[in-house]
C-alpha cells in the first residue's frame, strides 16, 4: 500500500505530488487539503471547473461544483474525524484518475483508530457530477486508470482495485482479504459487481498479477482431518496427514477452506488442519 498522504498544520495551500509513469498517464498528481471547522477551500478541478469546501459545522461538510463563475452542483455530507485519534480536520484529495482532464474528488467523511473514509464525486460525459461510493484510504498514481483501497473489518485486511469502466465511472475489478499470515482470498468481480472467480494465494501475492493454484497438505497432527460436505457440511471422509490439497476458497466465517482433493473431490476443511507450502 502507498504510505498516506498527511499534512501538518491547518494550511489550506496544496501539496502536490507528481510522478513520472507510462505515457497512459504521463503525470500523476495528488493535491491533499485539510479543512478545519468555519473554514472553507476552493481546489481546482479544471481550467473551469472548481469545488468550492466549507466546513460548515462540526459534523458536516458543504460541497459546491462551479464551472467558472456558475455553481452546477451543491452537496452536503456528514464528516467527522475523531480529533482524539491525532486527524482533528477532515482532508479533501483531488486527483483526475480516469485521464479525462477534469479531477476526481475525494472528501473525508469519517476516520477512526485504523480506517480514513473517503466520499467521492467525480465529472460524467453529460457534464453532471456521479456520487460515488465511500472508500476507505485511496492510493493513486498507478501506470493505468484507477486507484487502489484498502481497509480494516475485524482482524482481517481488504485491499482492492478499482477500475475504471467503459462508462468512466470505477468499477471494483479485485479484492484480497487476509486469511492469515500464509493466504489470501482474492476476488475478480465484473463490472456490475458479480463475481467471475476465486481463489486462494500466497501471502506476498500482488493483487496485479494472476492467481496460480495454491497447493497445501493436510497438517501432521497425528489425527486423520475431516472433510465436510459441500452443503450442509456434514463429515463426508477423512483425510491423513500430509495428503496434498488445492486451496479453493474459504467460508464466509473464514474458518475453513473449501479444498480440491483425490480425483477432482471437493470438500470443506479446517483451517487448522492446513499445513501451508
Amino acid at each position: 500500500m502507498y504510505p498516506a498522504l498527511k499534512r501538518s498544520g491547518l494550511s489550506l495551500a496544496t501539496a502536490a505530488l507528481s510522478f513520472a509513469l507510462s505515457p497512459a498517464m504521463a503525470e500523476c498528481v495528488v493535491d491533499t487539503y485539510e479543512i478545519a471547522l468555519g473554514e472553507s477551500i476552493e481546489a481546482p478541478l479544471s481550467p473551469h471547473l472548481i469545488a468550492h469546501i466549507q466546513k460548515a459545522g462540526e459534523e458536516e461538510i458543504i460541497i459546491s461544483i462551479f464551472n467558472d463563475a456558475t455553481k452546477i452542483s451543491s452537496y452536503t455530507r456528514d464528516s467527522y474525524w475523531n480529533p482524539d485519534n491525532g486527524w482533528a480536520t477532515p482532508r479533501i484529495i483531488t486527483t483526475d484518475i480516469n485521464d479525462d482532464g477534469i479531477k476526481e474528488l475525494f472528501v473525508g467523511t469519517a476516520q477512526g483508530m485504523v480506517n480514513s473514509y473517503y466520499w467521492m464525486l467525480m465529472s460524467t460525459e453529460n457534464g453532471k457530477w456521479h456520487q460515488v461510493e465511500d472508500v476507505s484510504d485511496p492510493e493513486f498514481c498507478r501506470a493505468d486508470r484507477g486507484y487502489n483501497t484498502g481497509v480494516r473489518s475485524g482482524p482481517r485486511w481488504i485491499e482492492t482495485y478499482w477500475a475504471i469502466g467503459e462508462n468512466g465511472i470505477p468499477f471494483r475489478k479485485y479484492s484480497q482479504t487476509v486469511v492469515n499470515n500464509a493466504v489470501l482470498l482474492r476476488v475478480i468481480y465484473a463490472p456490475d459487481g458479480g463475481v467471475i472467480s476465486q481463489a486462494i494465494v500466497a501471502g506476498d501475492h500482488d493483487i496485479f498479477t494472476s492467481s496460480p493454484t495454491y497447493m497445501a497438505s493436510v497438517a501432521p497432527k497425528g489425527d486423520d482431518a475431516p472433510i465436510y460436505d459441500l452443503t450442509d457440511k456434514h463429515e463426508v471422509a477423512r483425510l491423513k496427514a500430509n495428503t496434498p490439497v488445492e486451496l479453493v476458497g474459504v467460508d464466509k466465517a473464514y474458518s475453513m477452506f473449501l479444498v480440491e482433493y483425490g480425483n477432482g473431490k471437493r470438500g470443506w476443511i479446517m483451517l487448522e488442519d492446513i499445513s501451508y507450502k
